[in-house]
């Protein structure tokens, strides 16, 4: 929110200027590196989180929040395009992409609940509604805004969606939480955001830290 509050604006200012690619692929940048330890952070104490925002009898849906928190970190990536296209008031394509997620999402439950009878499939409705958001708002950010997402871009989002798996998988089930490896997992994710951003980025983020501290 903090990120959307201060790009918001500078993007509108840059409907119409050269440095609009730049500031969105800054805000990518940003978002990309924060979504993989957020999503992995919820994917390692999604137990703990359930008992104390909810109750423990929730933690019977966590075949189905598994696939949803999956899709969560394909919303995040989406975020800085969606911002993006609110920005540059393309109000249609907005409106097409979240027509397009929640039809989906919501035909992918009725089929899971009423003729598969597997609440889990909600779950993976959620992801494949997310997956076509992200494909979706991405291609308006390239083909309309100008984006060039260079290979360092992808990869560090590769091997982030590949950690958010990793962690996913190797603690699907579980209900409780394992902390040395949720650990792990965490500070795997936060190598990740690190490398997602560029240097000047990095040191003004340990900056910020170190200031924090004193």
């Amino acid at each position: 929110d903090a990120i959307g509050t201060y790009y918001l604006p500078l993007l509108s200012a840059a409907r119409h200027s050269d440095d609009r690619p730049v500031l969105l692929r800054r805000l990518t940048r940003l978002a990309w590196a924060a979504a993989a330890p957020a999503v992995i952070g919820l994917v390692v104490l999604r137990p703990l989180a359930i008992e104390l925002l909810y109750s423990s009898e929730f933690l019977r849906a966590l075949d189905m929040l598994q696939w949803m928190i999956i899709g969560i970190y394909f919303q995040a990536s989406a975020w800085p395009f969606s911002t993006a296209m609110l920005a540059f008031g393309d109000i249609r394509s907005v409106f097409r992409v979240d027509a397009s997620w929640l039809a989906i999402f919501v035909t992918g439950g009725l089929i899971s609940l009423t003729v598969l009878q597997r609440p889990a499939g909600v779950g993976v409705a959620y992801l494949a509604a997310s997956v076509v958001m992200l494909t979706a708002t991405a291609a308006v950010a390239v083909r309309r805004y100008a984006l060039a997402m260079n290979t360092r871009m992808l990869i560090t989002w590769s091997l982030g969606l590949l950690a958010v798996l990793g962690a996913t998988w190797s603690t699907w089930g579980e209900t409780a939480v394992d902390w040395p490896q949720a650990v792990l997992w965490v500070a795997v994710a936060g190598v990740i955001g690190l490398l997602t951003l560029h240097r000047s980025e990095r040191r003004a983020i340990l900056d910020f830290i170190r200031r924090t501290k004193g």
